[in-house]
């Protein structure tokens, strides 16, 4: 069995109306339309949803583990630890017992007091015959050692882990105009979320009261159809099917363009139905093959055994 979309493109084919093609084509074209809405609603989701972790992601690493750790996350601005820590990393430093650390190690310690400069270096040597123990520290990109060993006393932490190029973008974000920038993406994203709850509401809205004329209904004598179920008839061109007066009536929530497709369709049919009575006058189909002449005009299959009714 053919839907009622399908039903209506056959029709408007077979009677080379231009106004039946015209509204078969804006249904078309409203599914197309259906089918680009759904794409983009799903497109920002996904991408409001990979922001929103990239975002979760980066609080996570620069505000809750270096809190819950009482450690620190710092900006590499220099290459002296390439390749392993790239220009732009943030590394997480957790608090360490100098004693526990082991040449190779990679921690962080204060250039000098009172200095809020902070240099991450590996451990290449350490030197216990000295109190406080003194360690050496040197870059994987440079050509020696620092020049001045490292008391215990100066060491920050020692780094947990690294996350490369967030640093980056953390300090570009810090600045005024990165303020700005995150400030203005975080306001688009907001505004595009109402804008979209706000159209999927008016579109609700338009669904339960179809623009051009809310119900269109057609109302036919007992045996109209033929052998063929008004229901049947009725579930193809989704309409709604009562009693009424002796014999039935359809009911449809159309716009202009569809009503026009209907009142073709059915006008031959139809006892009264306002607008749609003005056209029946120009069709003339015998009773015992109404159900055959609109299952035809509506390019559904054959009439079954159970799609028919016998009238009293």
């Amino acid at each position: 069995m053919m839907t009622g979309n399908h039903a209506l493109k056959r029709a408007a084919k077979r009677s080379g109306d231009p106004a039946a093609t015209v509204a078969v084509r804006s249904e078309s074209a409203a599914k197309d339309r259906r089918v680009l809405r759904g794409v983009a609603r799903w497109t920002y989701r996904i991408v409001a949803s990979a922001v929103l972790a990239l975002v979760l992601a980066a609080v996570t690493v620069l505000v809750i583990l270096p809190r819950a750790t009482h450690g620190t996350a710092l900006t590499v601005l220099t290459g002296s630890m390439t390749p392993d820590i790239p220009v732009g990393s943030v590394v997480i430093d957790r608090p360490v017992d100098p004693g526990t650390l082991k040449v190779g190690d990679i921690a962080t310690y204060q250039k000098a007091p009172g200095v809020n400069e902070y240099i991450t270096h590996r451990i290449v040597k350490i030197d216990t015959s000295k109190t406080p123990t003194m360690f050496t520290f040197k870059g994987d990109a440079n050509r020696g050692p620092d020049i001045t060993p490292v008391p215990a006393g100066a060491i920050r932490g020692k780094v947990w882990f690294h996350v490369p190029y967030l640093g980056t973008w953390r300090d570009a974000i810090s600045g005024p105009m990165g303020r700005v920038v995150v400030i203005a993406v975080v306001a688009l994203m907001l505004g595009g979320y109402s804008l979209r709850q706000i159209r999927e509401s008016l579109r609700d809205r338009k669904r339960a009261a179809p623009a051009g004329g809310a119900r269109f209904e057609f109302e036919f004598a007992p045996g109209a159809f033929g052998s063929t179920d008004p229901a049947f008839v009725a579930s193809l061109l989704r309409g709604e099917l009562e009693p009424f007066d002796g014999g039935f009536r359809l009911s449809f929530d159309a716009d202009d363009k569809r009503r026009e497709v209907l009142a073709e369709l059915l006008a031959p049919y139809v006892r009264q139905s306002g607008e749609a009575a003005e056209v029946a006058a120009e069709y003339s189909v015998e009773p015992e093959d109404a159900g055959e002449e609109l299952l035809a005009g509506l390019g559904a299959e054959p009439v079954a055994a159970s799609r028919k009714v016998v009238h009293a």
